[in-house]
């Protein structure tokens, strides 16, 4: 992690927890800060949430990685994070969502 620090100079880095364990966020969250990473929480929560609300985010029972749609809750929290700490001067959230590289 502070390779990667080192590696990127002033870009910021985030990090965040694919899975909801809490002793494992706890430590990942840890070593992001020490390492001078911004860590973003919740997106274990978006995607329980989801999934409790009917949503398939996953392969389970044989593959428990994201698919589309857990990959699209992920994606929808991280913007509505960079949209608040790294705002693009003169531009709305809903501007920087739709600009090029960017997809709903």
């Amino acid at each position: 992690m502070r390779m990667a620090r080192s590696r990127s100079g002033a870009v910021p880095i985030l990090g965040f927890a694919a899975e909801g364990d809490a002793f494992a966020d706890s430590v990942f969250r840890e070593l992001a800060s020490s390492a001078g990473w911004d860590y973003l929480p919740g997106i274990p929560d978006s995607i329980e949430h989801a999934r409790k609300a009917g949503a398939i985010v996953d392969g389970l029972p044989r593959d428990g990685h994201w698919n589309s749609t857990g990959h699209a809750i992920a994606g929808r929290v991280i913007a509505r994070y960079l949209s608040v700490t790294l705002p693009l001067s003169g531009k709305s959230s809903t501007q920087r969502l739709t600009t090029p590289g960017w997809s709903r």
